[in-house]
Protein backbone atom coordinates (compact mmCIF):
# COMPACT_ATOMS: atom_id res chain seq x y z
CA UNK A 1 0.00 0.00 0.00
CA UNK A 2 1.08 3.88 -0.71
CA UNK A 3 -0.22 6.37 1.80
CA UNK A 4 0.35 9.96 1.99
CA UNK A 5 -2.27 12.31 4.52
CA UNK A 6 -2.18 15.42 6.95
CA UNK A 7 -2.64 15.57 10.48
CA UNK A 8 -6.14 17.28 11.18
CA UNK A 9 -6.74 19.35 14.73
CA UNK A 10 -9.20 18.92 17.74
CA UNK A 11 -12.72 18.91 16.75
CA UNK A 12 -14.70 21.66 19.15
CA UNK A 13 -17.39 20.44 20.91
CA UNK A 14 -17.62 23.33 23.03
CA UNK A 15 -20.03 25.99 23.10
CA UNK A 16 -23.21 26.70 22.25
CA UNK A 17 -23.91 24.46 19.15
CA UNK A 18 -27.69 23.08 19.69
CA UNK A 19 -26.49 19.33 19.23
CA UNK A 20 -23.84 20.08 22.31
CA UNK A 21 -26.92 21.99 24.55
CA UNK A 22 -29.13 19.07 23.92
CA UNK A 23 -27.23 17.05 25.24
CA UNK A 24 -26.30 18.72 28.85
CA UNK A 25 -30.29 19.89 28.95
CA UNK A 26 -31.47 16.33 28.10
CA UNK A 27 -28.75 14.64 30.55
CA UNK A 28 -30.28 17.09 33.37
CA UNK A 29 -33.63 16.84 33.03
CA UNK A 30 -34.99 13.23 31.36
CA UNK A 31 -35.16 11.72 35.30
CA UNK A 32 -37.95 9.47 35.81
CA UNK A 33 -39.57 8.84 38.72
CA UNK A 34 -37.18 5.69 39.75
CA UNK A 35 -34.12 7.91 38.83
CA UNK A 36 -33.27 6.34 35.48
CA UNK A 37 -31.58 9.05 32.90
CA UNK A 38 -30.38 8.45 29.32
CA UNK A 39 -27.07 6.79 29.15
CA UNK A 40 -24.07 9.17 28.32
CA UNK A 41 -26.31 12.04 26.84
CA UNK A 42 -23.50 14.17 27.60
CA UNK A 43 -20.00 14.31 26.04
CA UNK A 44 -17.55 11.49 27.43
CA UNK A 45 -14.05 11.60 29.24
CA UNK A 46 -12.30 11.99 25.73
CA UNK A 47 -11.70 15.40 24.15
CA UNK A 48 -12.16 14.72 20.56
CA UNK A 49 -9.36 14.82 17.79
CA UNK A 50 -9.37 14.59 13.90
CA UNK A 51 -6.81 13.29 11.37
CA UNK A 52 -8.21 13.80 7.89
CA UNK A 53 -6.79 13.47 4.05
CA UNK A 54 -5.39 10.25 5.22
CA UNK A 55 -4.79 8.26 2.19
CA UNK A 56 -4.01 4.93 1.08
CA UNK A 57 -4.04 3.31 -2.39
CA UNK A 58 -6.41 0.52 -2.36
CA UNK A 59 -4.85 -2.22 -4.77
CA UNK A 60 -8.07 -3.83 -4.91
CA UNK A 61 -9.77 -0.85 -6.28
CA UNK A 62 -6.83 0.94 -7.61
CA UNK A 63 -7.48 3.92 -6.72
CA UNK A 64 -6.48 6.30 -3.73
CA UNK A 65 -9.11 6.17 -0.91
CA UNK A 66 -8.82 9.14 1.78
CA UNK A 67 -10.07 8.83 5.24
CA UNK A 68 -10.99 10.87 8.00
CA UNK A 69 -10.18 9.77 11.41
CA UNK A 70 -11.79 10.57 14.90
CA UNK A 71 -9.75 9.70 17.69
CA UNK A 72 -9.54 10.22 21.41
CA UNK A 73 -7.43 11.86 23.02
CA UNK A 74 -6.21 9.77 25.34
CA UNK A 75 -4.23 6.78 25.76
CA UNK A 76 -6.58 3.87 24.78
CA UNK A 77 -6.49 1.43 23.38
CA UNK A 78 -10.20 1.98 22.37
CA UNK A 79 -12.08 -0.07 19.55
CA UNK A 80 -12.77 0.95 15.99
CA UNK A 81 -16.48 1.75 14.14
CA UNK A 82 -16.36 1.96 10.58
CA UNK A 83 -18.93 4.34 9.30
CA UNK A 84 -20.09 4.46 5.84
CA UNK A 85 -22.34 8.41 5.46
CA UNK A 86 -25.29 8.81 3.77
CA UNK A 87 -25.23 8.72 0.01
CA UNK A 88 -23.45 12.41 -1.75
CA UNK A 89 -23.21 13.64 1.97
CA UNK A 90 -19.78 14.21 3.95
CA UNK A 91 -18.66 12.36 6.77
CA UNK A 92 -17.66 15.60 8.83
CA UNK A 93 -21.61 16.24 8.74
CA UNK A 94 -22.01 13.11 11.25
CA UNK A 95 -20.42 14.40 14.00
CA UNK A 96 -23.18 14.91 16.18
CA UNK A 97 -22.95 11.52 16.39
CA UNK A 98 -19.76 10.27 15.73
CA UNK A 99 -17.73 12.92 17.77
CA UNK A 100 -20.05 11.66 20.94
CA UNK A 101 -19.03 7.98 20.14
CA UNK A 102 -15.63 9.11 20.79
CA UNK A 103 -15.49 11.22 23.24
CA UNK A 104 -16.67 7.76 25.60
CA UNK A 105 -13.60 5.86 24.08
CA UNK A 106 -14.03 4.66 20.07
CA UNK A 107 -12.18 5.32 17.08
CA UNK A 108 -14.43 6.37 14.05
CA UNK A 109 -13.28 5.44 10.84
CA UNK A 110 -14.75 7.54 7.91
CA UNK A 111 -14.02 6.62 4.39
CA UNK A 112 -14.94 9.42 1.79
CA UNK A 113 -16.43 7.59 -0.48
CA UNK A 114 -16.56 8.46 -4.11
CA UNK A 115 -20.13 10.68 -3.91
CA UNK A 116 -18.39 12.64 -0.91
CA UNK A 117 -18.88 16.50 -1.81
CA UNK A 118 -15.30 16.58 0.15
CA UNK A 119 -13.44 14.67 -2.98
CA UNK A 120 -11.54 17.25 -5.19
CA UNK A 121 -13.40 16.51 -8.42
CA UNK A 122 -16.81 16.09 -7.94
CA UNK A 123 -18.79 12.05 -8.73
CA UNK A 124 -19.34 11.32 -12.41
CA UNK A 125 -22.97 10.15 -12.65
CA UNK A 126 -21.68 7.87 -15.36
CA UNK A 127 -19.57 5.84 -12.90
CA UNK A 128 -23.04 4.96 -10.61
CA UNK A 129 -23.39 1.54 -11.28
CA UNK A 130 -19.77 1.38 -9.28
CA UNK A 131 -21.06 3.12 -6.45
CA UNK A 132 -22.44 0.53 -4.36
CA UNK A 133 -19.66 -1.46 -5.11
CA UNK A 134 -17.12 0.98 -4.23
CA UNK A 135 -18.57 1.74 -0.97
CA UNK A 136 -18.82 -1.61 -0.19
CA UNK A 137 -15.10 -2.23 -0.60
CA UNK A 138 -14.75 1.27 1.26
CA UNK A 139 -15.73 -0.02 4.19
CA UNK A 140 -13.68 -3.65 4.35
CA UNK A 141 -10.41 -1.22 3.63
CA UNK A 142 -10.83 0.94 6.57
CA UNK A 143 -10.15 -2.61 8.43
CA UNK A 144 -7.86 -3.57 5.56
CA UNK A 145 -5.47 -0.08 5.96
CA UNK A 146 -6.29 0.01 9.83
CA UNK A 147 -2.17 -0.25 10.43
CA UNK A 148 -1.50 2.08 7.75
CA UNK A 149 -4.45 4.49 9.07
CA UNK A 150 -3.42 4.60 12.45
CA UNK A 151 0.34 5.62 11.24
CA UNK A 152 -0.64 8.15 9.49
CA UNK A 153 -3.05 9.40 12.11
CA UNK A 154 -0.11 8.84 14.47
CA UNK A 155 -2.69 6.82 16.85
CA UNK A 156 -1.75 2.95 16.06
CA UNK A 157 -0.64 2.26 20.04
CA UNK A 158 -4.24 3.74 20.93
CA UNK A 159 -6.26 0.95 18.57
CA UNK A 160 -7.40 -1.79 20.45
CA UNK A 161 -6.65 -5.21 18.48
CA UNK A 162 -9.97 -5.91 18.49
CA UNK A 163 -13.89 -4.25 18.52
CA UNK A 164 -14.88 -3.67 15.66
CA UNK A 165 -18.36 -1.86 14.61
CA UNK A 166 -19.92 -1.01 11.55
CA UNK A 167 -22.66 1.99 11.18
CA UNK A 168 -24.09 4.23 8.53
CA UNK A 169 -26.56 6.50 7.54
CA UNK A 170 -29.32 6.22 4.83
CA UNK A 171 -27.39 4.55 1.39
CA UNK A 172 -24.62 4.29 4.73
CA UNK A 173 -27.22 2.15 6.69
CA UNK A 174 -27.62 0.02 3.30
CA UNK A 175 -24.12 -0.40 2.96
CA UNK A 176 -22.88 -1.50 6.73
CA UNK A 177 -25.51 -4.12 6.57
CA UNK A 178 -24.73 -5.59 3.78
CA UNK A 179 -21.19 -5.57 5.55
CA UNK A 180 -22.94 -7.35 8.58
CA UNK A 181 -24.54 -10.26 6.04
CA UNK A 182 -27.84 -8.76 4.41
CA UNK A 183 -28.18 -10.54 1.27
CA UNK A 184 -27.34 -8.78 -1.98
CA UNK A 185 -27.75 -9.68 -5.30
CA UNK A 186 -24.88 -11.13 -7.43
CA UNK A 187 -25.76 -8.42 -10.19
CA UNK A 188 -24.94 -5.54 -7.43
CA UNK A 189 -22.75 -6.45 -5.53
CA UNK A 190 -19.52 -5.51 -8.48
CA UNK A 191 -16.16 -6.98 -9.01
CA UNK A 192 -15.18 -7.90 -5.82
CA UNK A 193 -17.71 -10.58 -4.78
CA UNK A 194 -19.83 -10.97 -1.15
CA UNK A 195 -19.79 -7.84 0.52
CA UNK A 196 -19.85 -9.50 4.32
CA UNK A 197 -17.14 -9.11 6.83
CA UNK A 198 -17.02 -11.56 9.31
CA UNK A 199 -14.65 -8.85 11.57
CA UNK A 200 -17.40 -6.81 12.55
CA UNK A 201 -19.07 -7.47 15.97
CA UNK A 202 -22.12 -5.19 16.00
CA UNK A 203 -24.05 -3.07 13.57
CA UNK A 204 -25.80 0.49 13.53
CA UNK A 205 -27.99 2.09 11.36
CA UNK A 206 -29.34 4.90 11.00
CA UNK A 207 -32.32 5.48 9.11
CA UNK A 208 -31.77 2.55 7.10
CA UNK A 209 -33.28 2.04 3.10
CA UNK A 210 -35.55 -1.66 4.93
CA UNK A 211 -35.76 -2.46 1.25
CA UNK A 212 -34.74 -2.71 -2.16
CA UNK A 213 -33.96 -4.01 -5.76
CA UNK A 214 -30.38 -4.38 -5.02
CA UNK A 215 -31.43 -7.18 -2.01
CA UNK A 216 -31.83 -10.58 -2.59
CA UNK A 217 -34.57 -13.48 -1.48
CA UNK A 218 -34.93 -12.93 2.18
CA UNK A 219 -32.46 -10.52 2.48
CA UNK A 220 -32.03 -10.07 6.73
CA UNK A 221 -31.98 -13.94 7.18
CA UNK A 222 -28.17 -13.51 7.70
CA UNK A 223 -28.04 -10.93 9.96
CA UNK A 224 -26.82 -12.30 13.16
CA UNK A 225 -25.14 -9.68 14.29
CA UNK A 226 -26.36 -7.78 17.60
CA UNK A 227 -27.90 -4.61 15.71
CA UNK A 228 -29.37 -1.20 16.40
CA UNK A 229 -31.64 0.13 13.84
CA UNK A 230 -33.16 3.59 14.35
CA UNK A 231 -35.58 5.73 12.38
CA UNK A 232 -38.48 8.48 13.32
CA UNK A 233 -42.07 8.77 11.78
CA UNK A 234 -41.36 11.46 9.94
CA UNK A 235 -38.16 9.58 8.50
CA UNK A 236 -39.90 9.84 4.16
CA UNK A 237 -36.04 9.64 2.68
CA UNK A 238 -33.80 7.38 0.55
CA UNK A 239 -35.78 4.95 -0.29
CA UNK A 240 -38.80 5.01 1.57
CA UNK A 241 -41.94 3.06 0.82
CA UNK A 242 -44.78 5.25 0.92
CA UNK A 243 -47.27 2.08 1.86
CA UNK A 244 -45.60 1.78 5.15
CA UNK A 245 -45.44 4.07 7.68
CA UNK A 246 -41.97 5.83 8.23
CA UNK A 247 -41.54 4.23 11.50
CA UNK A 248 -42.52 0.36 9.84
CA UNK A 249 -40.14 1.29 7.01
CA UNK A 250 -37.48 2.00 9.10
CA UNK A 251 -38.09 -1.31 11.48
CA UNK A 252 -37.75 -3.65 8.12
CA UNK A 253 -34.11 -4.14 9.34
CA UNK A 254 -34.85 -4.66 12.70
CA UNK A 255 -37.91 -6.91 12.45
CA UNK A 256 -36.84 -9.24 9.61
CA UNK A 257 -33.86 -10.34 10.98
CA UNK A 258 -33.13 -13.42 13.32
CA UNK A 259 -34.09 -12.22 16.97
CA UNK A 260 -31.57 -12.22 19.79
CA UNK A 261 -29.70 -8.80 20.36
CA UNK A 262 -32.15 -6.47 18.37
CA UNK A 263 -32.78 -3.06 19.20
CA UNK A 264 -35.42 -0.85 17.28
CA UNK A 265 -35.12 3.58 18.18
CA UNK A 266 -37.73 5.11 16.42
CA UNK A 267 -38.32 8.54 17.60
CA UNK A 268 -41.53 10.72 17.04
CA UNK A 269 -41.38 13.70 14.53
CA UNK A 270 -38.05 12.64 14.06
CA UNK A 271 -37.15 12.88 10.29
CA UNK A 272 -34.77 11.47 7.66
CA UNK A 273 -31.79 14.12 7.95
CA UNK A 274 -32.97 15.19 12.22
CA UNK A 275 -33.43 18.79 10.59
CA UNK A 276 -30.09 18.61 8.86
CA UNK A 277 -28.00 17.81 12.19
CA UNK A 278 -26.81 14.65 10.11
CA UNK A 279 -25.73 15.48 5.95
CA UNK A 280 -26.70 18.94 6.87
CA UNK A 281 -29.33 19.28 4.51
CA UNK A 282 -30.65 22.88 3.91
CA UNK A 283 -34.29 21.41 2.87
CA UNK A 284 -35.13 19.56 6.05
CA UNK A 285 -36.20 21.70 8.72
CA UNK A 286 -35.50 22.94 11.94
CA UNK A 287 -32.70 20.91 13.84
CA UNK A 288 -33.92 18.59 16.07
CA UNK A 289 -31.04 18.35 18.77
CA UNK A 290 -33.29 16.17 21.32
CA UNK A 291 -33.30 13.24 18.57
CA UNK A 292 -29.58 13.39 17.89
CA UNK A 293 -29.17 13.37 21.67
CA UNK A 294 -31.30 10.38 22.21
CA UNK A 295 -30.00 8.42 19.24
CA UNK A 296 -26.17 9.75 20.23
CA UNK A 297 -27.12 8.68 24.25
CA UNK A 298 -28.50 4.87 22.58
CA UNK A 299 -26.12 4.01 20.29
CA UNK A 300 -23.31 4.90 22.78
CA UNK A 301 -25.45 2.12 25.35
CA UNK A 302 -25.77 -0.30 22.33
CA UNK A 303 -21.68 -0.35 21.46
CA UNK A 304 -20.80 -0.17 25.15
CA UNK A 305 -22.70 -3.49 25.56
CA UNK A 306 -21.71 -5.43 22.59
CA UNK A 307 -18.49 -4.15 21.62
CA UNK A 308 -16.92 -3.28 24.87
CA UNK A 309 -18.94 -5.71 26.45
CA UNK A 310 -19.99 -3.45 29.45
CA UNK A 311 -23.14 -5.38 31.50
CA UNK A 312 -24.27 -2.04 32.97
CA UNK A 313 -24.95 -1.20 29.37
CA UNK A 314 -26.11 -4.16 28.41
CA UNK A 315 -28.93 -3.75 31.34
CA UNK A 316 -30.18 -0.52 30.55
CA UNK A 317 -31.05 -1.56 27.17
CA UNK A 318 -32.80 -4.11 28.38
CA UNK A 319 -34.65 -2.86 31.49
CA UNK A 320 -34.64 1.20 31.32
CA UNK A 321 -38.29 2.58 31.09
CA UNK A 322 -36.95 4.41 27.56
CA UNK A 323 -40.60 5.97 26.88
CA UNK A 324 -40.40 7.80 30.74
CA UNK A 325 -36.85 8.56 30.63
CA UNK A 326 -37.79 10.55 26.95
CA UNK A 327 -40.84 11.94 28.22
CA UNK A 328 -42.50 9.71 25.68
CA UNK A 329 -40.94 10.62 22.69
CA UNK A 330 -38.91 7.13 22.11
CA UNK A 331 -40.80 4.21 20.70
CA UNK A 332 -38.40 1.46 21.50
CA UNK A 333 -38.30 -2.50 20.80
CA UNK A 334 -35.83 -5.19 21.68
CA UNK A 335 -35.93 -8.89 20.96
Amino acid sequence: MQSKGRLGGRLPLTGRSPVRLAATILALLTINASGESLYKAGQGTFDVKVADNIVVTDPVQQREVSFRVLYPDGDGPFPVVAFSSGGFCAARTYDGITAHWVSHGYVVIEPTHMDSPDNAKPFDRSNMDMLMPTRLRDVSFALDALDDIGQQANIASRIAPEGRAVAGHSFGAGIASMKAGVKVKPEFQGPWGEPYDERFQALIVLSAPGDGPELGENPYSNLRLPLMATGGTADVGRGYDPSMSPAEFRRITYQQSPAGDKYSVILTDANHFLGGLLCKREDSGEPDPGAITIVGAMTTAFLDAYIKEDPAAREFLLTADMAAITNGRLDYRHR
